[in-house]
């Protein structure tokens, strides 16, 4: 989930470039990230995108990329919570 900035950026390089290999390939790696995380929602989507760049098919893409970067703010926000919950110290007992 580190490099899923990059990721999308990757994804909106290839779309501007109607490149659907590169695009893909991006999407599927997110999807994969993801799904090791248990964002399945996330990887749905990026499935989503990846089937229809496997086609060749990049009507809709920049909308899907959109839903995918909301999705993906998301997933960080509550992994960093998460995270956060995790780091709080103990309360000491009296």
């Amino acid at each position: 989930m580190q490099n899923g900035y990059e990721l999308l950026g990757e994804m909106r390089r290839a779309l501007a470039t109607d490149d659907a290999p590169t695009l893909r390939r991006a999407a599927h790696t997110l999807k994969g990230g993801s799904g090791m995380y248990g964002a399945t929602n996330l990887a749905d989507i990026c499935r989503k995108l990846e089937d229809s760049a496997r086609e060749g098919v990049l009507a809709g893409a920049a909308e899907r990329i959109a839903e995918i970067g909301a999705e993906f703010e998301r997933v960080r926000a509550a992994l960093e919570r998460e995270v956060g919950a995790q780091d709080d110290p103990i309360p000491p007992t009296r």
